[in-house]
Parts: C-alpha cells; structure tokens; sequence
C-alpha cells in the first residue's frame, strides 16, 4: 500500500464549455452536460467559469484566460463537452 499525501490547495477551478449548435451536427447534451458538471463542481468548492456553445475563438481565449489565471498552489479541471475533430 501507498501512503497518500494531503496537497495544500489555495483555489479549486474549472473551465467547463458545451457546445451543443453546431451547424452541421446539433447535440442535445453538451450545454446540459456541462450545466450539470458546473453545478456538481460549484458544490464540491470549485470556483467556475463556463462557456455554452462558444466559438473557436472565444475557446481559445477562454482557455489563455483561464490558463494566465492560475497559481502554482491552484487545483485545475478543464471540462468540455461536444464534438472533437482535427483535420489534417
């Protein structure tokens, strides 16, 4: 058996994003999903910060945002519900 340590934690955040209107592909879950993800972390003491069916953009800037915000002694959960895809 291992021994667990107890980390001191200064702040519990989260990025949460759903993105359910997609031109080609609409979700029904996505924004419900990260709306239940926010309520479940929001108990649990995280501070939360949340996008619905944000744009590539606001992603990428909420992402920097979120990123430039945080502290070594910080707890980070990044959350995202929705369609992935890459191309090329």
């Amino acid at each position: 058996s291992r021994d667990l340590e107890v980390v001191p934690v200064a702040r519990k955040m989260a990025l949460v994003v759903g993105n359910s209107s997609y031109t080609i592909g609409k979700l029904k879950n996505p924004v419900n999903d990260a709306a239940a993800m926010e309520r479940t972390l929001r108990k649990l003491g995280f501070e939360v910060t949340v996008l619905r069916d944000a744009t590539y953009r606001q992603m990428r800037q909420a992402v920097a945002t979120f990123a430039g915000s945080l502290r070594r002694e910080d707890l980070a959960l990044f959350y995202f519900a929705g369609h992935g895809m890459q191309i090329q």
